[in-house]
């Protein structure tokens, strides 16, 4: 089995999803499955955001802050770190506490089915 495949399996991830988090094409992803391409010949930088997916590091939270403020451009970040604690609908249960100017601090993630940025 290809090794992006057995990672999508193992996670119970679906290529759109990962393409969602990573901006790599879906249709990218799809080659390096269906050609059976090996790791090591995949472009270091996929592998790397690929793998940070799948390991819930920095960079992913990163990408989540930075999806926060293209979605709300109008809420001004004032801080932000890692959530405490799981929460249930988000994926990983990977939340980030972040603090706004005009809204006190909000509750930000990944929704763990539709990929989506969400807060509250």
């Amino acid at each position: 089995m290809n090794w992006l495949q057995k990672l999508l399996d193992e996670n119970d991830m679906t290529r759109y999803r990962l393409s969602k988090i990573t901006g790599i094409a879906e249709s990218q992803l799809a080659s390096i499955v269906n050609s059976d391409i090996k790791k090591e010949d995949v472009k270091y930088g996929h592998v790397v955001a690929i793998e940070e997916v799948f390991n819930g590091s920095v960079a992913l939270q990163h990408k989540l802050i930075e999806d926060f403020k293209k979605a709300n451009k109008t809420v001004k970040v004032m801080s932000w770190e890692l959530g405490e604690g799981e929460l249930p609908h988000a994926y990983k249960g990977l939340w980030l506490k972040v603090t706004t100017k005009d809204h006190g601090w909000l509750h930000v993630y990944y929704n763990n089915e539709k990929m989506n940025v969400e807060w509250y």
